[in-house]
């Protein structure tokens, strides 16, 4: 699917990710506040904050990598399922971006290892911002809605601990979605981008 990034909406912000008490205006900054926001736009993601409580607790994890990717896992009552994306291509006017969509139906074990990852990272009481920061390097953000909770934890490099298993849950996920995709060509996902 071919997603063009025109012109951002006036409330990017404030929809994708607010301002709450635990994040200070000058740490969270807003310059990786829309870049982790376009990434979602672009990947045709909607806002997990504004979004109606919902029956499906969900969580979701976007890496900022090569290429970047997002996760959202929707876990209900019943039914566990994640719906994993990827960026493969921007245009060179850096505009246009194309990614690639797979569903993926997860056991009751994904589940239960995404819930216990969840609870011994503290992921609820997490701090927004964490250090260190660098130039090179990969992002985590991890954020979910669950009732009316909401919470979004963004790390630069997390290793070697919870929230790095965490994440490492999300990416396992991520993997197996395009390990068990159709035999189909790589070039024959790729869809024409807008001028």
């Amino acid at each position: 699917m071919a997603q063009e990034v025109d012109e951002l909406p006036k409330d990017i912000l404030d929809t994708f990710f607010p301002l709450k008490t635990n994040m200070p205006n000058d740490g969270w900054n807003a310059c990786y506040r829309t870049l982790f926001a376009i990434h979602l736009i672009a990947m045709g993601e909607a806002p997990l904050y504004a979004s109606e409580t919902t029956s499906a607790d969900r969580y979701r994890f976007l890496a900022l990598e090569k290429p970047s990717s997002v996760v959202t896992v929707h876990i209900h009552d019943e039914t566990t399922f994640a719906v994993c994306k990827r960026i493969d291509t921007i245009t060179a006017n850096g505009r246009a971006f194309t990614f690639a969509e797979q569903r993926l139906e997860l056991t009751k074990y994904d589940r239960k290892t995404i819930l216990v990852n969840v609870d011994l990272s503290g992921f609820w009481s997490l701090s927004i911002d964490g250090e260190p920061h660098g130039l090179d390097g990969f992002r985590y953000v991890v954020e979910a809605k669950v009732g009316d909770r909401y919470n979004v934890v963004d790390r630069w490099c997390p290793k070697n601990d919870a929230f790095a298993k965490l994440c490492q849950s999300f990416l396992s996920i991520h993997d197996r979605a395009w390990t068990y995709q159709s035999k189909t060509p790589w070039w024959s996902r790729l869809l024409p981008t807008a001028k």
